[in-house]
Formats: C-alpha cells, structure tokens, sequence
C-alpha cells in the first residue's frame, strides 16, 4: 500500500473512494473487530497499509459486506440449507393434504430474490384479517369433521 502508485487497483486513491462510498460503515467495522479507530488513519498506530489490510479481511457479516451488497450477506449456506428445508417440508405436506383446496405453500423470500421484492407487504390490518379469516375456516372445517362423524 505504502509502495502502491495513485490511482493503482488497491492503491490510497482506491481507498479513499472506498472511504467516501462507506466509511461509517468501515469506521463502525474498525472500532467493533479490530478496536482500531478510523481518526488515526495517516498516523503511525494505523497506516495507509495497515488500514487496507483490516478492511481486506473483515468478515463476511461486516458492516461494509452489508452496506457493499445488501442484505444477501446476512444469508449464508446455513440459512439457504434451512430454508430450502422449510419450502421442501411445506410443499410436502401441502402434497400430502388437499392440494386442490389449499393454496400451494409459497418459498421462504431469500435476499437478492427479485420475486420476493415484487411481492408487495401487506399492512398489519390486513395480516390481522387473513389469520383470523384463516382461524375461522378451520374452527369451521373441524365442527364438520366433528359433526360429521
């Protein structure tokens, strides 16, 4: 970094532009890994060099991976693994009951899912509504059952 050319890949001028772009998010980084404060960047307790390499090896859940790509980093092979796991179950018990009744089950949203962001939030009122219509209908289904029998 000290040997690095202006403008260089890597270089202090890359830095700077990664400092303009996300610095609260490289300073929150800085003072919660490494208990190195960003004010002493230039000075000999953290130098140019020494700050590239912190920043090139913080972890995957960093403030800077959030702030660089979103909240997919937040999601690693653990959560895909679990929610691959939910939507096979559901869809299977969906399968085992009265697939032509009930609406197929829909997938966990995964972060970066471009469906999932068309997907339009509904407000609590209306969350409200649909589970007690949803309560109903099977308090409604098991007094058939029950009186059916």
């Amino acid at each position: 970094m000290d040997g690095a050319r202006r403008g260089e890949p890597g270089g202090r001028a890359s830095l700077h532009e990664l400092l303009n772009e996300h610095g609260e998010a490289i300073e929150a980084d800085l003072q919660r890994t490494y208990g190195v404060d960003l004010r002493d960047v230039g000075t000999p307790d953290l130098t140019w060099r020494r700050l590239r390499v912190l920043i090139q090896h913080l972890p995957a859940d960093s403030a800077l991976s959030r702030s660089v790509h979103g909240d997919a980093v937040e999601w690693g092979a653990s959560e895909h693994l679990l929610a691959n796991i939910f939507d096979a179950i559901s869809a299977l018990v969906w399968q085992g009951g009265n697939p032509k009744k009930n609406p197929k089950p829909k997938p966990i949203p995964r972060p970066g899912d471009k469906r999932a962001k068309k997907r339009r939030q509904l407000p609590p009122d209306e969350v409200r509504r649909r589970l007690v219509a949803l309560r109903d209908r099977d308090r409604a289904r098991k007094r058939e059952v029950t009186n059916g029998s």
